[in-house]
């Protein structure tokens, strides 16, 4: 496939913002009685990095939407993507979730390692202690369809995906507002999503979705400065949003599900495929290459830095920015290393 100089710059800085997210829940501690005992400033550091860390998945998501659910697709075609695509992938998977029970059993003294744990993580039915695991069971669940859904979207015009959109983006996107302000005022009447959002693939689904739209050009008639604000707008938001349930007693992180995050992304995302000339188009080739292999190795990075560097969290907003760039350095240089080892290399960083 021909390298889009733009997507390689997505991807780098999707990597980089996964890591800051993670650095962020590293250093402060993202529960009631943590938050309310630092001071605004850091309150405000911690809210902000870990927001824009979390633009980093949709990224990744868009970007899948916009590569993949464009092509034209027949029998042979879906064929060759799960051999091609999802086989692969599934494998790596497979070998990162041993390394993962390996390493949280001798060196994090988790679960004792044993035969069961394994079978129920390559099922994908037991919870590996790693902040980033889940992402892999979730791409590995979509993928399968993504060769149907190819197919219908060149079968049908765009204009039939507004009321889906609409539909499935208020059940899973708006539902989690109405939730977090009813579990702040009233709390004694939960409310409970009775409707089924599961066929549309969720918020994740739609994330897919806007990145095709993104690749027919459904949003070019948007000037920058329109996608500038959304985009500012949006964020602001996800950090005031955190800032105002903590301060009325409800520890709510942004997750994927909030639906100025799906602005945002967009937003930025738009913008950057507008850019005309963009420098070290080869440094951001070598690093979105390397962007899947840092995603894998990151977290074992982190624990280890973070355990063997306590000083970290003597000053949050210092510690989060070292530990950032340590993690990024280190898991580039062993995302290196591990693709010198022939064959198993390329397995174990799913390498095209």
């Amino acid at each position: 496939m021909k390298r889009i100089a733009y997507i390689d710059l997505l991807r780098t800085i999707a990597i980089f913002l996964v890591v800051l997210c993670h650095a962020t829940e590293s250093v402060y501690s993202l529960n009631l009685d943590y938050i309310s005992s630092i001071s605004f400033c850091s309150k405000i550091f911690c809210f902000f990095t870990f927001t824009a860390g979390r633009l980093g998945v949709p990224i990744f998501l868009l970007i899948t939407g916009y590569l993949l659910l464009d092509r034209e697709c027949n029998t042979e075609a879906g064929f060759i993507f799960y051999k091609k695509n999802w086989l692969p992938l599934y494998l790596c998977t497979l070998f990162w979730l041993a390394i993962y029970d390996i390493f949280l059993t001798f060196y994090h003294s988790c679960d004792e390692l044993n035969l069961l744990v394994f079978i129920k993580d390559i099922l994908f039915i037991h919870n590996v202690k790693m902040s980033h695991v889940w992402y892999m069971p979730i791409i590995l669940g979509i993928y399968p369809l993504l060769p149907f859904v190819s197919k219908a979207l060149h079968a049908f015009d765009k204009k039939t995906l507004r009321f889906p959109i609409i539909f499935y983006g208020f059940y899973t996107f708006g539902y989690l507002l109405l939730n977090i302000v009813n579990h702040i005022y009233c709390p004694q009447m939960p409310l409970s999503l009775q409707i089924s959002v599961g066929f549309s693939g969720g918020y994740y689904g739609i994330y897919l979705i806007f990145g095709y739209l993104i690749k027919q050009g459904s949003f070019k008639r948007l000037q920058k400065s329109v996608l500038l604000w959304i985009f500012i707008i949006s964020f602001v938001s996800g950090v005031f949003l955190q800032i105002w349930s903590y301060t009325h007693g409800y520890a709510y992180n942004i997750w994927y599900d909030y639906p100025f995050l799906l602005f945002e992304s967009v937003a930025f995302f738009e913008m950057v495929t507008r850019i005309k000339d963009i420098l070290c188009i080869d440094l951001w080739l070598k690093l979105s290459q390397s962007a899947f292999g840092i995603f894998l190795t990151h977290n074992i990075v982190c624990y280890i830095v973070v355990d063997n560097c306590v000083c970290l969290k003597t000053i949050p907003p210092l510690g989060v920015c070292v530990l950032w760039v340590i993690v990024v350095l280190i898991s580039y240089w062993a995302v290196w290393i591990i693709a010198q080892i022939p064959q198993i290399g390329k397995i174990l960083l799913n390498m095209k």
